[in-house]
């Protein structure tokens, strides 16, 4: 059920006209130990409501650096339902009137009527968000952690130039419990294990907004805006906290809003805008997708490259927000069904089976070579005292490294086993805990070589002052004149007589190293956000794009 649906049928099952003038009358609980304090001068009134409850296998959720989305997590469902609110009021009350007879009359006179109350004028319903839904396997609105866990937030200030409103937030949407049209700026906290709300002066409003509480801006069905923290997001604010002490801060809002706030941080807006397009339908299957893959936190989706990087309205522009309406509803389909659009910056030229990175075979991520993604290059050297350091916390048994080697390799070139020796035993690493173990900032993505003999070279000349240690790369002068470099490796030195290896580092201090040579940067499955911008440039549409990265799939 969409959110619009779903809030209509609230609206309209629970009697809209008598919903609304008990709320904007009495107000409501988000639960039954919520409970609201009223500034002075209002009235207060006693509530009562119902409560709101609410990687690929084998991944570690690998992060998405430069560009690189999250490869998946872990697959859970909440439950979310809503509760109703029911106020009560005093009886009429009557007056007497005379002060003799049983009639009310005094000296026989005629009494005069009351006159009839006025009738309670019929408050206007709310009007129906105007935007369209969402294909019905597509969730209409999503759940996005900003702040949890190590930067949950001990305080949160949110504001809406129109007012605030208070509410329960959900799966299916938002519905109004508190209107606070008057609130301008609120600040959240938590006490006593509860969220607390107050407003700019510091009274209190709110000393416990429930589960599901969420504040909107009081024109949230017309898009109103909000600001958390001063920055400006679509929808509303869901506070809740799982330790008793920080807040856990969420933005529930319309998904083709959130992919707004994706787009340009996951694919620049200076791109062409099949490539932006092609990025909006794999950001929007990846979110549909992942709905509650952090559940366990109270939201689906977080806001960085563990998932995909989130900003808000401020990364909004006018070609990204192009992208996203011009592709309304379009997912990746495997089957007919939507599926994770998994994506990094980098392919190397050969796309990866998702068995060859992750542990389960995806019928649409298949291994292909890739010639449209532009060739990156990289390279990182560890010494072997580096490497013992790093490897020791999660392999003891290691000593000291004495050696590395890609112990296995896929049919198209991927590396998915590296062994390394020490003085104490031998450490493993398969699939993407080799660049999990070593350091994935540094290790760009699994296609790479290793050297251990030429990454620790460094030449010696000769002077008339004695030897003197040259850089790993030497540049020679051939005969005709041009400039060759060399590593420092394999520098030999012929005479007369002899040809001498000039020696290395390794050689003479006994320290060693090791280099990864490689290309690509991030898990290369999927679609290669490079490749995507040059196949755009070379005129495919989004479609073709994609019908390329992904094996077997429809675009609808």
């Amino acid at each position: 059920m969409n959110f619009q649906k779903g809030n209509l049928k609230q609206l309209g099952m629970k009697g809209t006209a008598v919903l609304l003038t008990l709320l904007l009358l009495f107000g409501s609980a988000l639960s039954p130990d919520a409970s609201y304090v009223y500034a002075e001068g209002e009235e207060s009134t006693g509530t009562e409501a119902g409560t709101n409850e609410n990687v690929p296998p084998g991944s570690d959720n690998e992060a998405g650096e430069n560009g690189d989305s999250g490869t998946g997590s872990e697959d859970a469902s909440g439950d979310s339902g809503s509760g109703e609110g029911n106020s009560g009021t005093e009886g009429e009350g009557s007056g007497e009137s005379g002060t003799e007879g049983e009639d009310g009359t005094e000296g026989g006179e005629t009494p005069t009527p009351d006159p009839e109350p006025e009738p309670e004028p019929e408050p206007e319903p709310i009007p129906e968000p105007s935007w369209p839904a969402e294909p019905e396997d597509l969730p209409t609105y999503v759940k996005v952690g900003l702040f949890h866990g190590s930067t949950a937030k001990t305080s949160v200030t949110i504001s809406s130039n129109s007012g605030l409103d208070l509410g329960v937030g959900t799966a299916d949407g938002y519905t109004t419990t508190l209107p606070l049209a008057a609130y301008t700026t609120l600040k959240a906290t938590v006490e006593g294990g509860r969220v607390v709300l107050r407003d700019a002066n510091g009274v209190l409003i709110s000393t416990d907004i429930g589960p599901g509480g969420c504040i909107m801006a009081a024109d949230w069905y017309q898009d109103g805006h909000i600001f958390i923290d001063g920055k400006e997001y679509h929808g509303g604010c869901m506070l809740t906290t799982t330790d008793g002490a920080t807040l856990t801060v969420i933005n529930l809002l319309y998904l083709e809003h959130y992919l707004y706030g994706v787009v340009h941080l996951e694919m620049s807006q200076s791109n062409h805008i099949e490539a932006l397009k092609a990025q909006a339908i794999v950001a929007r299957s990846f979110a549909a997708v992942a709905v509650a893959s952090h559940a366990s936190s109270g939201f689906d989706i977080c806001a960085t490259t563990h998932c995909q990087v989130y900003g808000g309205c401020s990364a909004e522009y006018p070609k990204t927000t192009q992208a996203v309406d011009e592709t309304f509803g379009m997912v990746i389909r495997y089957q007919g069904v939507p599926v994770k659009g998994y994506y990094s910056k980098n392919s190397g030229g050969y796309t990866q089976n998702s068995e060859d990175t992750w542990y389960s075979v995806i019928g649409y991520l298949r291994a292909k070579e890739d010639p449209y993604s532009p060739e990156y290059k990289w390279s990182a050297t560890y010494t072997y005292d580096e490497l013992s350091q790093i490897l020791a916390p999660g392999n003891p048994q290691l000593g000291q490294v004495t050696n590395v080697a890609i112990t296995k390799i896929t049919s198209y070139g991927t590396p998915t086993e590296l062994t390394v020796t020490g003085t104490g035993g031998t450490a493993v690493f398969s699939k993407q805990n080799i660049r999990s173990a070593l350091g994935s900032s540094k290790i760009l993505s699994q296609r790479f070589t290793i050297d251990d003999t030429t990454a620790t070279a460094s030449g010696w000349l000769t002077g008339t002052s004695g030897a003197q240690q040259t850089e790993q790369t030497v540049y020679v002068l051939d005969g005709n004149g041009n400039l060759t470099s060399l590593s420092a490796a394999n520098l030999f030195v012929a005479s007369s007589a002899t040809v001498t290896k000039m020696p290395t580092l390794a050689d003479t201090t006994g320290i060693k190293s090791v280099t990864f040579v490689g290309t690509g940067n991030g898990h290369g499955i999927g679609l290669s956000q490079d490749g995507a911008k040059a196949m755009a440039n070379m005129g495919y549409t989004c479609e073709q794009i994609l019908t390329f990265y992904y094996t077997n799939i429809e675009v609808r």
